[in-house]
């Protein structure tokens, strides 16, 4: 790592990752891995964010189907605009305020979202690394790991 560096010190660093917490520690290695003026972006994944809470919010409260394409709204504004994600956390508080008591479908994937996006709001400004054509997934990491699993892991195996 540090030998391409020094070829090309001023490259950023690019960590991309779902949120659980034992992924914490790439984070931190590379803080202190990495000279000080490498810059070291922190993502999380793209893909990870909606379609694991705000797809699963369009599906608990809009209407069947997603009629009025909420979905790929989501996708598009933030994709197309840094500073979506507050847009967005701040709908969802709106809509918090108006889902019914008894919709606890509604709630809870409402009140899951707003948790997730609140920890981490400064790491889903997709649009501006998107439009430079720069990595917002982990598709390709967790597909080269997916591979290197088939390969070593034999029937009986664990």
């Amino acid at each position: 790592m540090n030998q391409g560096l020094q070829v090309h010190p001023t490259i950023p660093v690019h960590c991309i990752q779902d949120a659980a917490l034992e992924l914490r520690a790439l984070p931190e290695a590379l803080a202190r891995a990495l000279p000080a003026e490498v810059v070291v972006r922190n993502l999380i994944d793209f893909e990870h964010l909606v379609k694991d809470y705000l797809d699963v919010v369009v599906d608990r409260c809009e209407p069947e189907g997603d009629p009025n394409h909420r979905k790929d709204g989501y996708r598009n504004e933030l994709l197309h605009d840094d500073s979506a994600i507050d847009r967005i956390w701040q709908g969802l508080e709106e809509t918090a305020q108006r889902l019914d008591e008894g919709d606890t479908a509604a709630q809870s994937a409402v009140s899951a979202a707003l948790s997730y996006i609140e920890k981490r709001k400064d790491k889903m400004r997709y649009a501006s690394l998107y439009e430079a054509n720069l990595p917002i997934g982990s598709g390709a990491t967790e597909g080269t790991c997916w591979q290197m699993q088939r390969r070593v892991e034999r029937p009986g195996q664990s």
